[in-house]
């Protein structure tokens, strides 16, 4: 069958959703590591990029505010998730 191509937008915003749910759920090497792929990704304008920090920030935005509502287990601090949004 046809194989679909997903545009490198795309790509950087299916990445950037799992490394949203990474950060909150995830390990201080997790992260780390998303800390870093989100400076990386302030320092290009490609699509790819664009798209992974468009849809990491608003997700971990979301998901701080669910934590907050107490709709999702506190697994992060909401300040922490909070900062790293702010600072980007």
């Amino acid at each position: 069958m046809g194989e679909t191509k997903r545009t490198p937008e795309a790509k950087g915003w299916h990445l950037g959703w799992d490394d949203a749910a990474r950060f909150v759920r995830g390990t201080r090497h997790d992260r780390r590591a998303i800390r870093r792929q989100l400076r990386k990704s302030a320092e290009s304008y490609t699509p790819f990029w664009l798209g992974y920090r468009r849809c990491l920030l608003q997700r971990l935005e979301d998901f701080a505010a669910a934590i907050v509502d107490g709709r999702v287990p506190r697994t992060c601090r909401p300040s922490l998730i909070y900062k790293v949004v702010n600072h980007e």
